[in-house]
C-alpha cells in the first residue's frame, strides 16, 4: 500500500474507499493518515472514506 501511494503522481486524486469493509487494518489506516500529510506537499487531493 505504501508503495502505491509513493507513485501517486502530483496533482492527482486519490480515494480510498472501505467505507464497505468489516475491518481496516491500523496499519492501513497509518500509512493513509501518514499519506494524507505528503499529499499536501504534493498538491495532491487524497480522500479516505472508512
Amino acid at each position: 500500500m505504501s508503495y502505491e501511494l509513493d507513485n501517486v503522481p502530483d496533482n492527482a486524486h486519490p480515494i480510498i474507499d472501505g467505507s464497505k469493509s468489516k475491518y481496516i487494518d491500523p496499519d492501513a489506516v497509518e500509512i493513509t493518515e501518514n499519506f494524507k500529510i505528503v499529499a499536501k506537499s504534493r498538491k495532491t487531493k487524497f480522500e479516505t472514506n472508512y
